[in-house]
């Protein structure tokens, strides 16, 4: 099997989704897991954004993708199929 990982760069901008609702995706047994840990990863954003730069392993350039999940709850969605753009994804 071959995994192609191309930079996270590669996303559609611009969307005008619905706001995460975690009941309304796949695997609803998930959603009490997901719920705790979109949590703990605003807060992080929020309140301790070295901590979540290190738990995310982002390097310093990409510091404020880390500051966008403080609006992890409110930002628009989209379906991952038209979220990631690129080589790999357009073939």
């Amino acid at each position: 099997m071959l995994v192609l990982l191309p930079p996270s760069e590669g996303k559609a901008i611009g969307t005008d989704g619905p706001p995460l609702d975690p009941t309304a995706l796949s695997f609803p047994t998930l959603t009490a897991v997901r719920r705790r840990l979109v949590a703990d990863v605003v807060q992080l954003a929020k309140q301790q954004p070295a901590a979540l730069q290190a738990a995310l392993g982002l390097s310093d350039g990409q510091r404020g993708e880390g500051v966008k999940d403080a609006l992890l709850t409110k930002g628009p969605t989209l379906p991952v199929g038209e979220l990631y753009t690129g080589i790999v994804y357009d073939n």
